[in-house]
């Protein structure tokens, strides 16, 4: 996993349950070789930019466990916002959570250049930064279609830890 350190403010907008929350990754950089045939990178930081929406339990007891969602396209975190509006969430024992693919809504974009394996683990990262951000300790995992993709990656990770 990649060493994402949170800002430690969170924003929100106009949606009642989207939030922003800013951190530093690392720069992507693509090593090229120059005239004297060294590899150059930089280890430089970014911030990013990362928008979710955040559906939490109303127990506060239950806020240490959430529901990530993974839907396929564009994959907008509005799905949280129109679904809570309806109050599906009420009975569940966990927050809901689904965090923007960079490039959609109100995440930053990625560095072009990048692989399609190289973005996905870039959107595990940020997930995970925003498990950490808040302090959720146990996760469920719902991938739809093809966002099953970014759903592995992040249970991987998960793992891993």
């Amino acid at each position: 996993m990649t060493s994402n350190n949170a800002s430690t403010s969170c924003s929100t907008n106009s949606r009642r349950y989207q939030r922003i929350l800013t951190i530093r990754t690392p720069e992507h950089t693509c090593k090229v070789p120059d005239n004297s045939r060294t590899s150059s990178s930089a280890a430089a930081t970014t911030k990013r930019k990362i928008g979710y929406s955040l559906c939490e339990a109303k127990n506060v007891k239950h806020r240490t466990t959430a529901i990530v969602l993974f839907y396929p396209l564009a994959a907008t975190s509005l799905i949280v916002d129109v679904a809570a509006e309806s109050q599906s969430y009420d009975n569940y024992h966990a927050s809901v959570l689904c965090v923007d693919r960079p490039g959609v809504a109100s995440t930053d974009s990625l560095p072009s250049g990048m692989s399609s394996i190289e973005q996905i683990g870039r959107h595990a990262d940020d997930v995970l930064a925003v498990l950490n951000h808040h302090g959720i300790k146990s996760v469920y995992i719902l991938g739809v279609c093809l966002g099953h993709a970014y759903a592995v990656q992040v249970a991987r990770r998960l793992l891993r830890q």
